[in-house]
């Protein structure tokens, strides 16, 4: 296995320090800032995807990797319990070295067991499409109920 890190940030003097006093510089490569297009691309080339947040939301990374059919490895952290499902990843209960690790070995050693199908499927529900979908559905619902009350006239809509 070969870890790949994407970005850049004020702790990267520090990351690269750890990988050197770690040895494991042959098997860790840090990308720094890449284009969307390279990402996507880098994402498809991925077995797992990790994200170790100790503070999160909405995870865009874990989608865009999941919708690319990449399964994720992810902490508890903000939404990645509502995304990540069983069959398109692992979600550990701490961010503890042990914890991510035998999550990571359990994916990489099972892959049959998320697949590219359940790892979209996963991320669908939060693609653009859908969620103007359900944004325009709630809207409509909502202006009906207002409407039937004061004017039949719309009450067929």
């Amino acid at each position: 296995a070969h870890l790949l890190i994407v970005g850049d940030g004020e702790l990267r003097t520090e990351v690269e320090a750890e990988i050197d006093r770690l040895g494991v510089k042959d098997k860790i490569t840090l990308l720094g800032l890449q284009s969307p297009d390279r990402v996507a691309q880098l994402y498809r080339l991925s077995s797992v995807f990790v994200v170790s947040s100790a503070y999160e939301g909405v995870p865009i990374v874990a989608l865009e990797a999941l919708a690319c059919g990449v399964p994720v490895v992810g902490t508890e952290c903000g939404e990645i319990p509502l995304i990540v499902t069983p069959q398109s990843g692992i979600v550990c209960g701490d961010r503890q070295i042990t914890t991510m690790t035998e999550a990571l070995a359990k994916v990489l050693n099972n892959r049959d067991l998320y697949t590219l199908e359940a790892c979209v499927a996963a991320a669908q529900p939060y693609s653009a499409e859908s969620v103007v979908a359900q944004v325009y559905q709630s809207m409509l619902t909502a202006w009906k109920q207002n409407s039937t009350i004061n004017s039949p006239k719309y009450a067929r809509l």
